[in-house]
């Protein structure tokens, strides 16, 4: 998409990790009044598309990294701090609904708040553009109610307060806690859907397992660790001994959405090159870095005698000097395609051949 502004193109991230409208069965409130918090917090962003005005006093011309993860290397460092700070300003809008919702009394279908929660001119500016009524009485109280939907405020209330409330599934809608929302999201975002679910159905008939939404942002993580320790699940550009994929999103690049694969304890698995078939061997040479002199991992050699961290392979006439340091940063897509996912599956396969005792 085109954004007119930087500030445009950050709130499109909720817009872009909106999932389809899935209610919980066994909600307290109806499927209705899921329906019309579902409807409501979509309007709010598309308010906001419109008009960044009403939460924020400058806006910025539209501006992105265009390397994933080094951002340094684009050196814009302003640009970093103006999208931090333009994403902190949509948190503080949603974390003030989510307070809302937490401490608000409801009283049929309005909402009423104390005079302890502040709501500032921005944020009520917002809530007022979106359709939300509020006057504030003489005791200090605040009720907030819709016209037209008079469902709202109790689903608010309900998603706000009810066992597990946390401001990522508020602010997505994510109402069934059994439901992986991030599953129909990277669906979407994939490029390709069926090239995508066969990639998903490989990995839940091969033993990984799913984690939904890491470290409190919208992730999708298939994993499978291959180590005797239970150690805990990274970001896939620091794997070491977990095989999976990790699909996630960065707003501050120009393509946010990215799928990873996980390889683990690439030395051995590398190791047994000449053992795998001649289309994972082809996967591998195309994927992963090439050797190309950096020094990153001799830059603590006091002696000058360390060999790089890498390994030679002969493929179809050819030798390839491979990189064995973070697999992560090179088996990364911004798109899925039946043949990427084929390869992928065939090397996920071969590491578990490999790696499995």
């Amino acid at each position: 998409m085109n954004f007119s502004s930087l500030e445009q193109r950050v709130i499109h991230t909720y817009l872009d990790t909106f999932p389809d409208f899935i209610p919980a069965p066994s909600a307290s409130v109806s499927e209705q009044g899921q329906k019309q918090f579902y409807d409501f917090m979509r309007h709010v962003y598309d308010i906001l598309m419109e008009r960044p005005d009403l939460l924020f006093a400058k806006t910025h011309g539209d501006d992105a990294h265009t390397n994933r993860f080094n951002k340094r290397a684009d050196g814009k460092p302003e640009l970093t701090n103006t999208l931090r700070r333009s994403q902190i300003k949509v948190e503080e809008l949603i974390t003030t609904m989510f307070r809302i919702g937490e401490a608000g009394r409801l009283i049929g279908s309005k909402l009423v708040i104390g005079s302890d929660l502040k709501i500032s001119r921005s944020h009520l500016s917002v809530l007022e553009e979106a359709g939300i009524i509020t006057v504030k009485e003489e005791d200090g109280n605040r009720p907030l109610f819709h016209a037209q939907k008079d469902e709202l405020m109790p689903a608010w209330k309900w998603m706000a307060s009810k066992p597990g409330a946390s401001v990522l599934a508020f602010s997505r809608c994510m109402f069934d806690s059994e439901r992986s929302y991030p599953r129909g999201i990277y669906e979407r975002l994939s490029g390709d859907e069926a090239a995508f679910r066969a990639l998903v159905e490989y990995l839940e008939a091969n033993g990984y397992a799913r984690i939904d939404n890491r470290d409190h942002q919208v992730a999708l993580d298939y994993v499978k660790n291959y180590d005797r320790k239970d150690m805990p699940v990274k970001d896939a550009w620091a794997e070491r001994t977990h095989a999976g994929i990790s699909a996630k999103y960065d707003p501050h690049v120009k393509q946010p959405a990215y799928f990873c694969l996980r390889v683990p304890k690439m030395k051995e698995v590398l190791g047994r090159f000449d053992s795998m078939d001649d289309e994972v061997k082809s996967f591998v040479v195309a994927s992963n870095k090439k050797c190309d002199g950096c020094n990153y991992c001799t830059q603590t050699d006091k002696t000058g005698e360390r060999g790089h961290s890498s390994i030679i392979v002969s493929h179809n006439g050819k030798e390839y000097e491979l990189c064995l340091l973070f697999p992560g940063f090179y088996y990364c897509w911004v798109a899925l395609d039946e043949g990427l996912v084929s390869g992928m599956i065939r090397y996920l396969r071969f590491i578990d051949e490999t790696l499995i005792t």
